[in-house]
């Protein structure tokens, strides 16, 4: 058994080398301390206004109960995620008749936090997770930990077995998560969800972008309101004229053609230019309304009828 033991641990320090030969040496205990970060979850929240209730314990997927409602921020340790998270969470169930929503956007913290690293893109963290979730939503089903939420503070620990494993065939560079890869580059853009998979949470990436478009005219459309009194006409274009005298016509230069993105950006504006249009048109039928109901009301000395 002794001979047994000893040629195991040979073998693994055999295996071990190999795999810090091939690989770079910062790079490789860069990636183990990572995989080491990922196996804990240990976090602190501040609930805002006192929005924060509930409790919730799990022995993984199978084995667990709970109801948390949350809205405020957490700090702290999400695997190798490290930083501060401003979160909207409600989840609640029993075994595996559990679900959650989440709303989380990063606001301070490392690369593994945000959504627009190639990292993120790869696959599908969901250490910041956003749409509803069956579960907790960080697919870690064999997950174990607890939680417990009040209008003064939160506690959130849990430890990954699965990450575990990771770690430990990861000493001899096999990578069961594809999260080994230094793919630390921003990529323009930056995401306020999980940048997912397309066929997985693209269709809620795209729904954000609408809401927020819509979010933006109707933002515009107060200022216009609140600071001009008529429309402003365009200034003409003065011809160009050579050095005879005579003039001539300038013909503009033919833009680029669109981007995918400027596309789907004007996309974007014209269905948050009909909602606009559709809101007008409420407010203009509830104006007739009003008059209707009040045939004696008298503007500019004239009676409206």
């Amino acid at each position: 058994m002794k001979k047994l033991l000893t040629a195991a641990a040979v073998a693994l320090v055999s295996m071990t080398c190999t795999g810090m030969a091939l690989a770079d040496a910062s790079t490789y205990f860069k990636n183990r301390g990572n995989d080491f970060l990922d196996i804990f979850r240990a976090r602190a929240g501040f609930p805002e206004h006192g929005r924060g209730y509930g409790a919730k314990l799990r022995v993984t997927s199978l084995a667990q109960v709970g109801y948390v409602d949350f809205d405020g921020s957490y700090a702290g340790l999400e695997r190798r995620g490290v930083g501060v998270v401003d979160e909207k969470r409600r989840e609640a169930g029993v075994s595996v008749l559990y679900g959650s929503y989440n709303e989380m956007v990063p606001t301070a913290g490392n690369q593994y936090l945000r959504a627009s690293t190639n990292w993120s893109l790869l696959e599908d963290r969901r250490i910041i997770r956003n749409l509803p979730h069956w579960d907790d939503g960080r697919r870690r089903p064999l997950s174990i930990g607890g939680e417990l939420a009040l209008p003064i503070g939160a506690i959130d620990l849990g430890i990954y077995p699965e990450e575990v494993a990771d770690f430990v065939v990861g000493i001899v560079t096999l990578d069961m998560f594809n999260d080994d890869a230094e793919q630390d580059v921003d990529i323009p853009n930056q995401l306020a969800t999980t940048a997912a998979k397309p066929k997985d949470d693209a269709p809620f990436a795209d729904r954000r972008a609408k809401n927020e478009a819509l979010k933006a005219a109707l933002a515009a459309k107060m200022l216009e309101e609140a600071g001009q009194s008529g429309e402003t006409a365009e200034s003409p274009v003065a011809p160009a004229v050579d050095a005879g005298g005579a003039r001539t016509q300038v013909v503009p230069a033919e833009p680029p053609p669109p981007t995918d993105k400027e596309k789907a950006d004007a996309i974007t504006a014209e269905q948050a230019d009909r909602t606009m249009k559709a809101l007008e048109g409420i407010e203009g039928a509830k104006e007739m309304l009003e008059r209707t109901a009040q045939p004696n009301i008298v503007e500019d000395g004239e009676k409206v009828r």
